[in-house]
């Protein structure tokens, strides 16, 4: 359908295309976020499920007192030190080796490490939370920055169309005010 506005410049026509062109580029692009998403939280689950499945928790007993770090950035968080622990394997034998434990504990308390096949011991596996958390983070980032790509291309066709705006307004001015001028004397 012809656009009967005549008013309507040829650079309006090109901004209403550059925004309905941004704007499926945003329906695209939640999409792909969303796509980002669940393969992430699949990916990150498979992991978590493969870990579950090649790891045992044991509980073992620390050798060493750990330090508590002072973290004030972290409030809620507790941080995490490597140190020596000792524990009973599968056969009955004593083991001992490092794991990363709760800071600030003292020698002798109980902690769960984790151990893989071989009985090394290992990090805690991922769990389905940690999927679900993944993939919310790996799409909203995926969409934030389509999102700031989008504004981005947005603010500069407005800028572009601004500058063309101005020159041309500056060249029929030119045109018009010596006319103009003579009128009104």
């Amino acid at each position: 359908m012809a656009d009967r506005n005549p008013l309507r410049r040829p650079i309006d026509a090109v901004e209403a295309l550059v925004g309905t062109v941004l704007a499926i580029l945003g329906g695209v692009a939640v999409f792909v976020a969303l796509v980002i998403g669940l393969t992430v939280h699949g990916q990150v689950g498979d992991q978590a499920r493969r870990d579950t499945a090649t790891s045992r928790p044991v509980t073992a007993e620390l050798v060493e007192d750990t330090t508590a770090v002072v973290n004030p950035s972290s409030v809620t968080a507790r941080p995490r030190v490597t140190a020596s622990v000792r524990w009973t394997g599968s056969d009955g034998t004593p083991q001992q080796g490092e794991a990363a434990v709760e800071a600030g504990l003292q020698a002798g308390a109980a902690v769960t490490v984790w151990l893989d096949r071989d009985g090394r011991p290992t990090h805690s596996p991922l769990t389905a939370s940690d999927a679900v958390l993944c993939g919310l983070l790996a799409g909203l980032g995926a969409a934030v920055a389509a999102a700031a790509a989008l504004v981005f291309a947005w603010v500069l066709m407005r800028h572009v169309v601004l500058a063309v705006n101005c020159r041309r307004w500056a060249d029929e001015w030119a045109a018009v005010e010596p006319h103009w001028r003579k009128e009104l004397r």
